[in-house]
């Protein structure tokens, strides 16, 4: 139909034209507009991914020099998987996941669920894939001594190597409980996977920072499912706890910190965070522990952060 004018007075090439500042389509144009930060260890360091216009590339960055440098060289590295693999890699296109850096710039990674450790200084890559896989509802520590899951409405931990199991908590309840973020509807409904337990290990796997959501006031939105996963013909309806504006009450959650070894655990002294959305407030990327496992810093987001 080309220019030809539309009843509003806007043409088809207006809209092709607009069609082109769409996210999915502006994002092709414009590059390096955010910096997600992975720090490293304990220290001033930190990596992360940075996608160009001839490319994914992986840097690190020395907060206190401002130092920027590539986190690897991913020439080699794409180089040495597609020698070890048989599969040939782009080193403009690493599809790497689950990514690790080390203190001494060793690197742990997954590609399509194989988990690999390169080390720069001895150029050798090695395979981890080999090692027992965590289950996936626990949360391994570091070390890969010990898995942490909930069972009930409480927290254990269990050692990898004996499966001798603790209990760290016991006056978890329903509607109050450790280790898990309000569910969302899309995991009751099948369409995304359950969360792993909200936990996040210290570097040296000594101890463990966790929530206890207490939900007890909570307000409720309700979905209704109209064609169920499992093809019955029913529809099911979907009730998770979701703020709305206005609402007086809202889900709150409190940090607990936990020592693997003796068990122990005390309750973070600072203000229970308000929840406006359904998940947990603790997320990997947002701790940062002392190399000691001593102290950690915690960052908390609004929901309108976007």
């Amino acid at each position: 139909m080309g220019d030809q004018l539309k009843s509003d007075g806007v043409s088809w090439g207006d809209y092709v034209r607009a069609e082109r500042f769409l996210p999915w389509n502006a994002a092709r144009l414009a590059f390096e507009l955010d910096v997600e930060p992975h720090w490293i260890g304990g220290g001033d360091r930190f990596w992360y991914r940075a996608e160009r216009i001839d490319g994914v590339w992986f840097f690190v960055v020395d907060t206190a020099s401002g130092h920027t440098e590539p986190a690897f060289d991913h020439v080699r590295l794409a180089a040495i998987l597609s020698r070890t693999t048989g599969t040939p890699f782009d080193a403009a296109k690493l599809p790497l996941e689950a990514i690790e850096i080390g203190d001494d710039g060793s690197l742990t990674f997954e590609i399509e669920g194989a988990s690999w450790r390169y080390d720069p200084a001895s150029d050798a890559l090695t395979s981890n894939t080999a090692d027992e896989a965590a289950p996936n509802d626990v949360v391994r520590s570091p070390d890969g001594a010990w898995d942490a899951f909930v069972r009930g409405h409480d927290l254990w931990i269990r050692k990898v190597e004996s499966g001798e199991e603790r209990q760290l908590t016991n006056d978890g309840e329903e509607h109050y409980a450790y280790g898990a973020g309000l569910v969302s509807p899309l995991t009751t409904a099948g369409i995304a996977e359950a969360d792993l337990p909200s936990v996040v290990w210290s570097p040296d796997s000594s101890r463990l920072l966790t929530v206890r959501i207490d939900a007890r006031n909570a307000l409720y939105l309700h979905l209704v499912q109209s064609v169920p996963k499992d093809g019955s013909i029913r529809p099911r309806l979907h009730s998770y706890a979701y703020p709305l504006p206005g609402d007086e009450t809202t889900p709150l959650a409190e940090l607990w910190a936990f020592d693997a070894a003796a068990g122990g655990g005390v309750k973070v002294d600072r203000e229970p965070i308000q929840l406006l959305y359904y998940g947990s407030p603790l997320h990997k990327d947002h701790v940062w522990w002392s190399a000691d496992g001593r102290r950690f810093h915690h960052l908390t987001r609004d929901r309108g952060y976007l």
